[in-house]
């Protein structure tokens, strides 16, 4: 997950690396689906459509990270495989597998 944050002025990047990571600690536990009713690659103002099962990725050799993020990285001037070491040494974790989880 890319996590961007905008800041009206931007003096240090590290607080802006800060601000994500702060933010990844909110989401990053969370597990498997939500409900979208915006359509943000659309680019509508509003929530606008019907309800849509959005599912999370469980296991890394679900898709090729490295492919499918490079437009993103490039577009955002990001590195997800550094932002990726920066949260685990800030602690940051995901769900991992509940006991009741279909293996």
């Amino acid at each position: 997950m890319l996590v961007v944050v905008q800041l009206s002025s931007e003096p240090i990047a590290d607080n802006r690396e800060q601000k994500e990571i702060e933010a990844m600690r909110e989401v990053a536990g969370l597990y498997g689906k939500t409900w979208h009713t915006w359509q943000v690659d659309r680019s509508d103002e509003v929530a606008n459509g019907h309800p849509t099962l959005m599912g999370s990725l469980t296991s890394h050799d679900q898709i090729d990270l490295h492919q499918e993020s490079a437009d993103r990285d490039q577009e955002y001037n990001a590195d997800h495989k550094e932002k990726a070491v920066n949260r685990k040494e800030a602690g940051v974790k995901g769900p991992g597998i509940h006991h009741n989880a279909d293996l």
